[in-house]
């Protein structure tokens, strides 16, 4: 999955607003929306909001992953037991 807000800042430090494309322009519009309404970011410029935010989906994305990859161990255990109990059945 793509991380829109470190997108948008790559692209607002790139680009001006002028030199973009209508699609860049709504990707960094989108990404501007916790900006806009959060009272946390009040006081942050803009491309220090979104790294900000940036950071917090890509630890949220690692955490993420470290539970699936935790499911996924259970799920094979629950397997292995599931056909030892049917192997002496």
């Amino acid at each position: 999955m793509a991380n829109i807000f470190r997108e948008a800042k790559q692209l607002l430090e790139t680009k001006s607003i002028l030199e973009m494309t209508q699609e860049e322009v709504l990707t960094v519009n989108a990404a501007q929306i916790p900006l806009d309404i959060l009272p946390e970011f009040n006081h942050m410029t803009t491309l220090e909001g979104l790294e900000v935010l940036a950071r917090l989906l890509e630890e949220a994305s690692r955490g993420n992953k470290k539970v699936e990859a935790s499911q996924a161990k259970a799920e094979r255990r629950k397997r292995k037991k599931l056909e030892v109990v049917e192997s002496h059945a």
